[in-house]
């Protein structure tokens, strides 16, 4: 048993081994995944951070900000070896090294090696670069990160659990020594034991005194031995009942009234019953040594024919049938049921159970052909009554329900259900149709045996339904009523759509008397608010105007400027709250004369230079002379001007071009831009009032949505026409409007 003691002791010795081994395997798995997915997930949510801040300042070229937000974020974050951002050119803005921009990282600036994630190798350890683009591409932000501070963590970490490793194994030693020795000892006299229950010896006992589970087992040792014992006892009294039970199961077997017979593997008949010569109306000495074939199945030893229970000798599975078969003329209808099993001397045989089936079969067709008959009739009647589209019940004449169609159950606006209606007394189902006297009607039929016509108005379930109402009595033999046929019509529909028609009318004058009132009470305050917002706005325009003539310095003047644009813009803006008014209102006057289109373009291209040039934006003009059109200047100005503001607004980089052509008998302008585009499938939605392509709360550009909805308005009042077209980037905006016709 020593070598049993040995086998634990190095078995235990190789699970720490292998423990150990795989806690320096998953040190190294941890190691890489910190690399591989810490510093990944850190170093892009850093880059993408830092893109997000830098996007703005870029924009307005603030490279102050842009230094601001790089220092603080490798300020915050130790493991930050460098930063730099590069414009679109990969020329590079701001950088965190101190002597200098290293030539070695110059290729990585341009934007044809920007990439996701770099990682190379340096003098100061491996560095993990981070790119991220910023918006459409105007710039880059470069983010290097060191492995150096978290591979000496990990380090120290493993160093601390190999040494504890390497303790556990010296412990785990010692303990398992003693604990081996003291698990063989029992073990030794268990073995002792199960050989003497293997050699017969059953009253014995092993003695074992722990408390563990060595001395469970002992004790369950012990308890089989005297459990097989009396077993042998109880098998040797069970053999004396089964006996018993052969005598009793013969006596069964030959009293039972289904057929019974005992087929072995060749199929031969070797046992029968009293109840399956009856009828077969064979003797005993007919049957036994004959097949099943021949008996049941009229087919002889050497026919290539076989009774159908020869596939349950080949599966093995149990086969019923229903067999037909003529005895003395007559024809006969057996119910058979085939199982194979296995006698005591381990032969294979066949039991076959007979029952005559042929009276009970005559019956079932009968009923068959009856219940189809009485089916066909009801599924007919159901059909009928289901696709009638008028309620109907069938009561009875003490008002029980007996019937009732799909229809009724519609009416009672889900709140009934068909099965629970079924044979219920009719006022119970409807308790308010006595309240209503409605009984007295169903009276009166039964008395009378005539048709009974109504309408009613019924409040059901806090709900109001008008009826149409007929009951039809059917009566018996004697002319008496037996049955009454109740046909409802739902005319609720109807009554209310009459009612409700009256109080719409008077509800519709009310109302037009009051949106005529409000929109008189609307104008009047847009009129008055925009006349006090005015007054101020000018005073402010003015003003402003003259403090930038002054000698003031730069950031004075810039924020003037800021001052100026903003209350131009408000003014624009109470235009065109006052001119959605007069749109609306269909009142838009117009000041016709003859316009030459270069003289409006040149001054709606000169209103707007001051803005163009913030975002360093050229406005180019392609115009030949062109046929004069007729309309009005100051609203064309604006559409000019509205169009020209959008452009500006939603271009980052690029130009403006405006051209115009002449097409028959129209003047076309195209005012283009190399802006951030519009979908295709909103194309046409930018003309709607009030409409934005982005409406969120955190919209990155601000308007009213009413410019281009007016500027259409405008268009389409000269008779012109104005769309728009846009294919990924840029958009073009077409106006066509009338030539002059000479008078």
């Amino acid at each position: 048993m020593s070598s049993l003691r040995f086998k634990i002791i190095i078995s235990t010795l190789f699970i720490i081994f292998l423990i150990v081994t795989g806690s320096y395997i998953v040190i190294q798995d941890i190691q890489s995944g910190i690399i591989e997915g810490e510093f990944r997930d850190k170093g892009y949510l850093l880059a993408n951070n830092l893109a997000a801040e830098v996007t703005t300042p870029l924009l307005v070229n603030d490279l102050i900000e842009i230094r601001n937000s790089v220092e603080y974020t490798k300020g915050n974050y130790p493991d930050i070896e460098y930063i730099f951002v590069t414009d679109s050119q990969g020329i590079v803005l701001v950088h965190t090294f101190e002597k200098g921009f290293p030539k070695a990282l110059i290729n990585r600036s341009k934007p044809s090696n920007v990439m996701k994630e770099g990682i190379f190798e340096t003098d100061k350890g491996i560095i993990h670069e981070f790119d991220a683009p910023l918006f459409k591409n105007i710039g880059y932000v470069h983010v290097g990160v060191s492995e150096n501070r978290v591979r000496a963590q990990i380090l120290e970490a493993s160093r601390k659990l190999l040494l504890l490793a390497v303790s556990a194994v010296v412990l785990g030693g010692i303990f398992i020594y003693f604990i081996g020795r003291r698990l063989t000892e029992p073990i030794e006299k268990l073995t002792e034991g199960a050989n003497r229950i293997n050699k017969g010896i059953l009253d014995q006992s092993i003695d074992i005194d722990t408390k563990d589970e060595l001395g469970e087992l002992a004790k369950t040792f012990n308890e089989m031995a005297l459990s097989l014992n009396q077993k042998i006892k109880d098998l040797t009294a069970a053999k004396e009942q089964t006996e018993a039970a052969e005598k009793y199961l013969e006596t069964v077997f030959n009293n039972i009234e289904d057929g019974i017979i005992v087929v072995n593997s060749n199929n031969e008949i070797i046992k029968i019953n009293k109840s399956f010569l009856e009828i077969m109306g064979m003797g005993e000495e007919q049957v036994l040594g004959r097949t099943c074939h021949e008996i049941m199945f009229g087919a002889k030893k050497d026919q290539e024919e076989k009774c159908s229970i020869d596939a349950l000798v080949q599966t093995k599975k149990p086969v019923k049938l229903i067999h037909e078969i003529k005895v003395r003329g007559n024809k006969k209808i057996l119910d058979l049921s085939c199982s194979a099993f296995t006698d005591r001397n381990k032969s294979a045989n066949i039991i076959l159970v007979i029952r005559d089936i042929t009276q009970q079969k005559a019956l079932e067709e009968e009923n068959i052909a009856y219940y189809n008959n009485i089916k066909y009739l009801k599924e007919f009647n159901e059909e009928i009554l289901n696709n009638v589209n008028l309620a109907i019940h069938v009561v009875d004449k003490d008002m029980n329900i007996l019937a009732v169609n799909d229809e009724l159950i519609r009416l009672s606006r889900g709140i009934i259900k068909k099965e629970l209606v079924m044979n219920k007394n009719l006022y119970e189902v409807y308790p308010f149709l006595k309240e209503k006297h409605v009984d007295m009607e169903y009276e009166h039929v039964i008395k009378t045996g005539e048709i009974f016509l109504s309408e009613e108005k019924t409040q059901y379930y806090d709900e109001i339904i008008y009826t149409s109402t007929s009951k039809i009595p059917i009566k018996d033999k004697s002319g008496n009523v037996e049955k009454i046929i109740t046909v409802i019509k739902d005319v609720t529909d109807q009554k209310k759509l009459e009612e409700e028609l009256k109080d719409s009318y008077e509800e519709l004058k009310l109302t037009y008397s009051k949106l005529k009132e409000l929109y008189k009470i609307k104008d009047s305050f847009l009129s008055n608010i925009s006349h006090e917002l005015r007054t101020p706005l000018t005073s402010v325009l003015g003003y402003t105007e003259l403090l930038l003539e002054e000698n003031i310095s730069q950031e004075q003047r810039h924020k003037l400027e800021v001052i100026l644009r903003n209350s131009k813009r408000l003014t624009r803006l109470i235009k065109s709250l006052l001119d959605s008014t007069l749109i609306e209102s269909r009142n838009l006057q117009l000041d016709m004369q003859m316009l030459q289109i270069n003289d409006i373009v040149a001054q709606a291209v000169e209103d707007m230079k001051t803005m163009a040039s913030v975002k360093n934006l050229p406005i180019y003009t392609e115009i030949p002379k062109l046929p004069l059109v007729k309309g009005d200047r100051e609203r064309l100005m604006q559409v000019f001007s509205n169009i020209l503001d959008n452009a500006i607004k939603f271009t980052i980089t690029g130009e403006i071009r405006i051209t115009a052509t002449e097409e028959d008998k129209n003047v076309h302008i195209k005012i283009s831009d190399t802006g951030i585009g519009i979908p295709e499938d909103k194309l046409l939605q930018i003309f709607d009032r009030f409409y934005q392509l982005d409406s969120s709360d955190s919209r990155k550009y601000s308007g009213t949505g009413l410019g281009l909805w007016i500027s259409k308005n405008i268009v389409e009042a000269h008779g012109g026409r104005i769309w728009a077209e846009s294919k990924n980037r840029g958009s073009t905006f077409h106006i066509l409007l009338p030539k002059s016709v000479k008078e």
